[in-house]
Protein backbone atom coordinates (compact mmCIF):
# COMPACT_ATOMS: atom_id res chain seq x y z
CA UNK A 1 0.00 0.00 0.00
CA UNK A 2 2.04 3.41 -1.28
CA UNK A 3 0.96 5.86 1.81
CA UNK A 4 3.51 8.77 0.44
CA UNK A 5 4.52 10.27 -2.62
CA UNK A 6 7.82 11.91 -3.40
CA UNK A 7 8.04 13.79 -6.25
CA UNK A 8 11.07 15.28 -8.03
CA UNK A 9 11.47 19.05 -8.28
CA UNK A 10 13.21 19.92 -11.70
CA UNK A 11 10.73 18.51 -14.68
CA UNK A 12 7.92 17.17 -12.29
CA UNK A 13 7.13 20.18 -9.89
CA UNK A 14 8.21 22.43 -11.90
CA UNK A 15 8.38 22.47 -15.08
CA UNK A 16 9.48 24.84 -18.16
CA UNK A 17 7.85 26.06 -21.30
CA UNK A 18 9.21 26.33 -24.74
CA UNK A 19 11.42 29.60 -23.49
CA UNK A 20 12.73 28.27 -20.67
CA UNK A 21 10.62 29.74 -18.66
CA UNK A 22 10.21 28.01 -15.31
CA UNK A 23 6.49 27.34 -14.07
CA UNK A 24 4.52 25.28 -11.57
CA UNK A 25 2.91 21.94 -12.72
CA UNK A 26 -0.48 23.06 -11.84
CA UNK A 27 -1.78 19.36 -12.63
CA UNK A 28 0.13 18.19 -10.08
CA UNK A 29 -0.41 20.29 -7.70
CA UNK A 30 -4.13 19.62 -8.02
CA UNK A 31 -3.67 16.53 -7.68
CA UNK A 32 -2.02 16.88 -4.27
CA UNK A 33 -4.43 19.18 -2.94
CA UNK A 34 -7.25 16.27 -3.64
CA UNK A 35 -5.51 13.26 -2.08
CA UNK A 36 -3.51 15.13 0.89
CA UNK A 37 -6.24 12.94 2.72
CA UNK A 38 -5.01 9.74 1.62
CA UNK A 39 -0.77 10.30 0.86
CA UNK A 40 1.65 12.28 2.21
CA UNK A 41 3.65 14.12 -0.36
CA UNK A 42 7.58 15.20 -0.26
CA UNK A 43 9.33 16.86 -2.79
CA UNK A 44 13.29 15.99 -3.65
CA UNK A 45 15.65 17.96 -5.75
CA UNK A 46 19.77 17.68 -6.18
CA UNK A 47 19.62 21.37 -6.51
CA UNK A 48 21.81 23.38 -4.47
CA UNK A 49 19.55 26.23 -4.31
CA UNK A 50 16.87 27.03 -1.34
CA UNK A 51 14.16 24.97 -2.29
CA UNK A 52 11.96 25.37 0.62
CA UNK A 53 12.01 29.29 0.16
CA UNK A 54 11.04 28.68 -3.62
CA UNK A 55 7.94 26.83 -2.35
CA UNK A 56 7.03 29.65 0.25
CA UNK A 57 7.05 32.08 -2.21
CA UNK A 58 4.88 30.24 -4.49
CA UNK A 59 2.41 28.94 -1.70
CA UNK A 60 3.39 25.40 -2.00
CA UNK A 61 5.43 24.94 0.57
CA UNK A 62 2.49 23.89 2.74
CA UNK A 63 1.31 20.78 0.63
CA UNK A 64 4.87 19.11 1.34
CA UNK A 65 5.11 16.77 4.48
CA UNK A 66 8.87 17.05 3.63
CA UNK A 67 11.51 18.48 1.60
CA UNK A 68 14.98 16.96 0.94
CA UNK A 69 17.17 18.62 -1.28
CA UNK A 70 21.16 17.25 -2.14
CA UNK A 71 22.44 20.60 -0.91
CA UNK A 72 21.20 20.82 2.51
CA UNK A 73 21.47 17.04 2.78
CA UNK A 74 25.10 16.08 0.67
CA UNK A 75 23.85 13.29 -0.69
CA UNK A 76 22.70 12.85 -4.04
CA UNK A 77 18.99 11.17 -5.01
CA UNK A 78 20.86 8.17 -6.60
CA UNK A 79 22.03 7.87 -2.95
CA UNK A 80 19.81 4.54 -1.05
CA UNK A 81 20.55 7.15 2.22
CA UNK A 82 18.24 10.06 0.88
CA UNK A 83 15.14 7.94 1.06
CA UNK A 84 15.55 7.06 4.65
CA UNK A 85 15.92 10.54 5.48
CA UNK A 86 13.01 12.54 8.28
Amino acid sequence: MIKAILVDAGGVLFLRDKNGMGYVNQTLINFIKDNRDSFKFGVISTTSYDLEEILEKNGTRDLFDIVITSGKTGLDKNEVEIYGLK
